[in-house]
Order: structure tokens, then sequence, then C-alpha cells
């Protein structure tokens, strides 16, 4: 079996489809770190201007004043903070994007006296020709370049030699179907895995040298696993392009399946998933949310005012006219809408994401986004984190609304008093806006990992099984 490895390496070798095979993954590999190092250090540096300057050079200050009939002066204060607090763009993103776009949102901080509203905005950085063209992450390379190069690397293994000739002379030496079988397979899966390799070494090279990421222990563990992710996808597609070579007895029909076969894997089954869910477990747009959300309030509004003519009204509500007496049940309302909104939108995403592993694609995809902090998971733990953070600046600014020497500024009801006020809350934002979002351990990525990683050796075992099957019985004629 060892001649027979080494012979199909050297073919490979001689015949220039290791070279072509490098050229093409180091080619691939190196655009995409280009494309995504401008991404990267474009978000770096807008991470480090909204967190470098002071809070007081970024609220926007609105002070309205009216007279009252027995001549007191009152004033109301309308502030905002535009970025509170935002996520630092996390390196690993070089390797798979996944739901990163799901964590680039700031807290807009908006406080119309005595009423605080902390909202999140979704990012500022938003570049209309992406959502064409994005920038392909490593991930992508490997799905769609590496994949299709292992699978052509496979596809005429047996159906070729038949056509040469040559496999009636490799079964009449005596040798076992089991080992020569084995050879051929494994002479293919060292000469793809070795281009892939070495391609992944140079851009790890590059990606060290050229660019702000710095390889620490963390980062090295999920790399590592991600290579190994990578080999196991490989022999993927080299198990598939041997699954048809034995069915077939012609390399021009095999290329024909190897295609149909690579383009069902990597782009049908995984875009199917996506419309299935939509269709049987639907959820509804932004708009639609926030149309429910204003027409319940506006309707609560009214049969307050039904059951209640000539109530005052206040206009510092978010949506419209607000009876102070209820406006606490309307907020509450409104989470409530927006938390089914929620439920829906993650049971969409769940859906579709088990049904994209029926495709190997999916399996992998779902490992290398995990592996670089940006899957599912990541997402349900940066909401919570945004959540606490929003929790944190109403509970911090609630205790400043309270705060004597404040209260005492606003009784002055002088000109200068919301500024003045003002001095004591910027410290506390600045140093609210440096606390980082938490990171999950690699042992916690893991413990959402096994489902995907069995599944991808299953696809990585039973196509070259039942390859075997059928080389034991294929017809060398």
């Amino acid at each position: 079996m060892r001649e027979i490895v080494l012979t199909e390496i050297r073919a490979t070798i001689s015949g220039g489809k290791l070279l072509v095979a490098f050229l093409l993954m180091t080619t691939a590999f190196l655009i995409s770190l280009g494309m995504m190092n401008q991404e990267y250090e474009k978000r770096l540096n807008n991470f480090g201007f909204s967190t470098s300057i002071p809070a007081k050079e970024l609220f926007v200050d609105r002070t309205f004043y009216w007279e009252l009939d027995n001549g007191r002066v009152e004033s109301t204060g309308s502030w905002t903070l535009p970025v509170a607090k935002i996520k630092r763009p996390d390196p690993m993103i070089f390797f798979a994007r996944g739901f990163d776009m799901e964590m680039r949102q700031g807290i807009d901080f908006f406080k119309t006296w005595p009423i605080v509203d902390v909202n999140k905005q979704p990012e500022q950085e938003k570049n209309l020709l992406h959502l064409i063209f994005p920038a392909p992450d490593l991930l992508f390379m490997i799905k769609l370049v590496v994949s299709l190069l292992a699978i052509l690397f496979a596809f005429d293994i047996i159906c070729a030699e038949r056509e040469r000739g040559t496999l009636k002379l490799l079964l009449v030496t005596g040798r076992p179907r089991s080992s020569i079988f084995a050879g051929k397979y494994l002479g293919r899966m060292f000469s793809i895995a070795a281009a892939f390799s070495a391609a992944f070494v140079i851009y790890l090279l590059a990606l060290s040298v050229l660019t702000p990421f710095t390889l620490s222990a963390a980062e090295s563990a999920r790399v590592a696993l991600i290579y190994l992710a990578s080999l196991i996808h490989i022999a993927v597609f080299v198990g598939l392009g041997a699954m048809i070579s034995a069915f077939t007895r012609e390399s021009s029909s095999s290329l024909v399946l190897a295609l149909f076969l690579w383009i069902v894997a990597v782009l049908v089954l995984p875009g199917m998933s996506s419309l299935v869910a939509q269709q049987f477990a639907p959820a509804d747009s932004e708009e639609h949310l926030s149309q429910s959300k204003f027409m319940k309030a506006r309707e609560m509004e009214a049969a307050y005012t039904a059951a209640h003519p000539g109530s005052d009204t206040s206009s510092t509500g978010s949506y419209g006219v607000f009876h102070d007496e209820i406006r606490a049940k309307i907020v509450a309302e409104m989470q409530k809408i927006e938390d089914e909104h929620q439920r829906r939108k993650d049971l969409q995403i769940a859906l579709t994401a088990n049904l994209a592993r029926i495709s190997p694609v999916g399996s992998l995809s779902h490992l290398v986004t995990a592996l670089s902090r940006s899957g599912l998971e990541d997402v349900k733990r940066y909401r919570k984190d945004l959540t606490d953070i929003r929790s944190s600046l109403e509970r911090g600014y609630q205790e400043f609304t309270t705060d004597a020497e404040i209260d005492a500024l606003y009784d002055q009801a002088t000109w200068d008093a919301p500024r003045k006020a003002r001095d004591f809350i910027n410290p506390w934002f600045d140093a609210n806006r440096t606390a980082e979002f938490s990171v999950p351990t690699l042992a916690e990525t893991m413990n959402h990992l096994w489902l995907d990683l069995a599944l991808l050796g299953f696809f990585a075992i039973a196509p070259a099984a039942l390859a075997f099957f059928r080389f034991i019985h294929y017809d060398a004629r």
C-alpha cells in the first residue's frame, strides 16, 4: 500500500496538480487576507476613536426653558451620548466573520429629564457595496476553493485507471483490492492536504506580519482546531470524488457528476435551509415590529384617554404623547413585543442552522464560526452582555437622578444648571465605556460543537466507505 500511496503523490506532483492546487489556495487565502485586513483596520480605528473621545465631547445638549405662572423659571434637558458602549472587533474574524454583523451595535443613551431611554443602535460603518461584494473570510475560501480542488483531485481516482488499462495491471499483481483502494485514496488525500497545509501556513505568516492580529495561546488552540476541521472537510470531498469515481466508468461522466454534487453540497443545500426555515418558522421584519409597537402604544394611550378624559399628558415619550401614569405599562408591553419577535427570530435561526447540517459545509460553518467567536452561541452571549450593559446604565443614571447634589442643581432652575449636573455624569460614562464584553473560553465553545464534529466525521467516512465497498466489486474491464 505504501508504494501505491507514493505513486499517487508522485503523479500529482509530476502532473502539476499539486503545484496548481497550492498556488490557487495560496492566492485565494492572501486575497481574503488583504480584503479582510482593510475591513478590520477600519473597524479597529473606529473603535479606538469612539472610545478615546471624552463623554463631555460627545454629549449633544439641547435645553428648553419656560416660565410658570408663579414666575419661576423651569428647565428640561435633552442629552444624547451617541456611543456609550461598543464591542471591540474580534481579530478571529479573519478566519470566519460568521454572525459578526450582529455584534456591531452601539448603545445610544438618550435622556430627557426625567426620562431615561437606553436604546441599542445598529452599527454605523456599513458600506452598501459590501452587501453585494462582501470581503471573503478564510472560511469562504475553504468552503468554495478548497472543497472544489479536493473533489477534482479524486473524481478520477478509479475510473481513469480503468480507462488507461492500468487498473487491471494492479489487480493481477495479487495485491488485495482493499490495499489498492486505501493506497490511492490516501495518496490523493495526502497530496491535497499538503497543498492546503502549505497555503495555510503562508496565510498565518502573512496574518502575523501584515495585520494587527497576534496569535496568542488562546487563539493558537482555536486556529489549530480550525485547521483540523478543514482537513476533515477536505476528506469529505476527497471521499465524495472517490465514491463518484467508483460508481462510474468514464472520467468525463465522473467529472460532470462531481461538479454537480459539489454544487449541491456547497451551494444548494445551505441556501435552501434558510428558505425552508422561513416557511416553517416565519419572523416579522424589523419594520413590522416597529409598526406593531407603535400601534400598541397608540391603542393603550387611546384607551387611557377614553377612561380618563381631561387627564394630563406629556410629549416626552418615544411613541408620541404618553400619559405619565401608564408610561411604565406601555414600556413593559413594548418589551413583550420585542421579546416575542426575538423568540421567533431565534427559532428561525436555529431551524436554519439544523437544516444546514444536512450538508458538510453547514457543519464546517458552525465549527469554524464558533471557533472564531462569531457563532450562534456568541451572539446569544453578546445580546446578554448588551442587555446587562443597558440595565447597568439605567440603574447608574437613576442613582444620579436621585443624588441630592444633582437635585439641588436642578432645583436652582438656572440657565447653567443642566451643564453643571452633566459634569458629575461624564466621568461615570467614561468609566462604563471601557468595560469589556465577556469572551467564551475554548472549553465553553467546544461544549456546543460535538454534534458538528460528529457530523463532519460522518460525512468524511460515509462516502469513502461506499467507494471502498463499491471498489471491492468493481469491474476493471
